[in-house]
């Protein structure tokens, strides 16, 4: 059960103006003191897992057996409609509109109408795991990740109850890379009214014998690139991970015997003095630490600013994909840098881009950001005090957010 509380200290009546056909506000319409504004509601959810197991006929020597998760939910909420915080007046087409004299405040009003919602959910899950005789050992790998559907009924809606039908799939392809897709299906279909106007069918499309329409879908792909990448790939090719495994088990090993021969009489470790890294030559390992990632998704959805198919009774669909980039550095102990960008393939140009500088000072910390791309430019620089309590010791020097700021 969810109960909120709004105090607000005016309100503000309005008149209808039947020559601009519009609501405004005159002057002693703005009334202070105490309101009162509250709402509550209620909720219930149901869930539970169902499992099993099928293990398949074929290649009996891996030993596969797969796994299937159904996970069925179902949720209930519920909402009593509050109209005593709102006013009703007639339009100059004779239909009757409603407003509040709280809109505008910063914490809302409460809905005029009630709500009664269930909703159902399912989601799947498929596993899989075989012997590898190679490795001698188990494996487990995800065939998918989820497979879900999800639609909703409004008990207290007088005309389309229903709501669209949401479709969702995830897969992971590999450790880094999940591959994801949503998509949606409109229940209720499209009609002309008596002036010609396009708005929503009473009918579902599920009466016509149709699923529904199809509103569009949404995936993205996305990798990551760091120091890591190159030495899985580099491993790969020359076939020299499995002798590096061996090696660090040896390793492994052999510091576990200085481990115990570096004990005191008493059987307390010694404390522990790591050497460094070193290359072939005996030079001091470099490493310097970086991730580079790429992110690209496409969307289809309807484009109702353009005329709809008269015919089919169906608005043609809008393409949109954008790519994005983001990725970091660390140049050394103190040293950092960071930057984030992408491209609008739609409007055909780089989206807000940022570069960030951090230095650690010890007691200090120093950042600057800039911004010279996009539609907001802006550069801030600062030092403050790491510690929680000096938060408000610093200086800090910086632009004014804007879209046409000239640096040259």
């Amino acid at each position: 059960v969810n109960y909120t509380e709004r105090w607000y200290t005016r309100k503000i009546n309005q008149q209808y103006n039947e020559v601009d056909h519009k609501l405004e506000a005159l002057p002693g319409d703005t009334l202070n003191g105490f309101y009162r504004v509250s709402n509550y509601s209620a909720s219930l959810s149901l869930s539970t897992k169902l499992y099993g197991m099928y293990k398949p006929l074929f290649a009996k020597k891996k030993e596969i057996q797969i796994r299937h998760v159904f996970t069925p939910q179902v949720s209930l909420s519920g909402a009593p409609g509050f109209s005593k915080y709102w006013e009703e007046y007639t339009d100059y087409n004779g239909n009757t509109q409603y407003y509040s004299p709280f809109t505008g405040q910063p914490y809302g009003v409460p809905s005029r109408e009630g709500s009664g919602t269930v909703s159902f959910s399912i989601s799947n899950n498929l596993e899989m795991k075989y012997y590898s005789s190679k490795k001698d050992t188990i494996k487990k790998i995800s065939l998918i990740d989820e497979l879900g559907a999800n639609i909703n009924y409004n008990m207290a809606a007088a005309t389309r109850p229903w709501g669209d039908l949401g479709l969702n799939l995830r897969l992971k392809l590999s450790k880094n890379y999940t591959f994801s897709m949503s998509s949606s299906f409109k229940t209720y279909g499209y009609k002309f009214d008596k002036n010609g106007n396009v708005v929503e069918n009473d009918r579902t499309e599920w009466s016509y014998g149709r699923f529904g329409i199809f509103q569009g879908y949404g995936s993205s792909f996305s990798y990551t690139f760091n120091n890591e990448t190159w030495k899985k790939w580099k491993e790969k090719l020359s076939g020299t991970k499995d002798a590096d495994k061996e090696k660090d088990k040896e390793n492994s090993s052999e510091e576990g015997e200085d481990a115990e021969a570096s004990s005191d009489e008493s059987g307390i470790p010694k404390k522990k003095v790591e050497k460094a890294a070193v290359d072939a030559d005996g030079y001091q390992v470099f490493k310097m630490p970086w991730s580079l990632n790429f992110n690209y998704s496409f969307n289809i959805s309807e484009d109702r600013s353009k005329p709809i198919n008269r015919k089919k009774m169906r608005y043609p669909y809008r393409y949109t994909h954008n790519l994005s980039a983001s990725g970091n550095i660390k140049l050394s102990n103190k040293w950092a840098v960071s930057f984030n960008s992408g491209y609008d393939f739609e409007a055909k140009k780089i989206v807000q881009t940022t570069f960030n500088i951090t230095r650690d000072l010890h007691c200090f910390s120093m950042s600057a950001s800039l911004s010279p791309f996009g539609q907001w430019k802006y550069y801030n620089f600062t030092i403050r005090a790491n510690a929680s309590i000096l938060q408000d010791l610093k200086w800090e020097q910086r632009s004014q957010t804007q879209s046409n700021i000239q640096w040259y």
